[in-house]
């Protein structure tokens, strides 16, 4: 079976939006098995509920990566998905009839307020002991700012959200067709992206074992095991637990 990350990041979003963590708030050096919170009843509702989802979607949805989360919607395989902005763009370059009944909202919470998204962060790295960094730091701001930069998100709209806010509401930012037809599904993006979460800071502070649980498809193997192969939700979930287990520090 394929075992993607692409399920992973989508389960978190439910995790999180139904008030589950994998962890509790702690510096990484103090982390132990004690400070796993995944195993509980938020969690076992999030997954319920994905399995329900499941039943409404194409057989082998389990195993998708990002592409085909994208393709299956403007294929009109579903009238529904979860992804960023790359989903309208290409929704207008395939399919127009189907571009012109899209819309997009935030995943459900049971408080009915927006939840917690997990955030795809993309940026640039200066690495330690390079030879010019004050240059590379320079070299970044003018990437990242200015008409260059707005020339670069506009080539596929809507898709990689800029973080800078003086950026995001600017007029050169909103000057494309696509903003101005699309405005409210581009508006929902931004909020979504201002409640994101990176995978490797579910309490805003960097921890490397959220980083490894995802990468390792930890989560990816509990969803299967529990969706697919039917798993007992108890006994998948467990076996996660243990997984996690080996990826603490102490």
């Amino acid at each position: 079976m394929n075992r993607t990350r692409t399920i992973s990041e989508f389960f978190l979003n439910l995790l999180w939006g139904n008030g589950a963590t994998i962890m509790a708030e702690e510096e990484y050096e103090e982390l132990g098995p004690e400070d796993i919170t995944l195993e509980g009843p938020r969690t076992k509702e999030a997954l319920v509920f994905l399995k329900k989802l499941y039943h409404y979607s194409p057989p082998g949805s389990p195993t998708y990566s990002w592409g085909e989360m994208r393709n299956v919607y403007y294929t009109g395989k579903v009238a529904m998905t979860q992804y960023e902005g790359r989903v309208l763009h290409e929704t207008l370059t395939y399919a127009p009839e189907i571009a012109a009944v899209t819309g997009a909202v935030s995943i459900p919470t049971p408080t009915g307020e927006p939840g917690p998204t997990a955030a795809s962060v993309g940026g640039y790295v200066v690495s330690k002991g390079c030879k010019y960094p004050e240059e590379a730091k320079d070299f970044i701001a003018f990437m990242a700012t200015g008409k260059l930069f707005v020339e670069f998100l506009h080539s596929v709209p809507g898709h990689y959200i800029p973080p800078m806010k003086s950026i995001v509401w600017s007029d050169e930012y909103w000057d494309h067709p696509v903003f101005k037809k699309y405005g409210d599904i581009i508006k929902t993006l931004i909020g979504a992206n201002e409640r994101g979460i990176p995978l490797n800071r579910e309490w805003r502070t960097p921890n490397p074992v959220t980083s490894e649980i995802i990468g390792g498809l930890v989560l990816t193997d509990m969803i299967q095991d529990y969706i697919v192969k039917g798993t007992p939700i108890d006994e998948a979930l467990s076996k996660c637990i243990e997984e996690i287990k080996e990826h603490m520090p102490k």
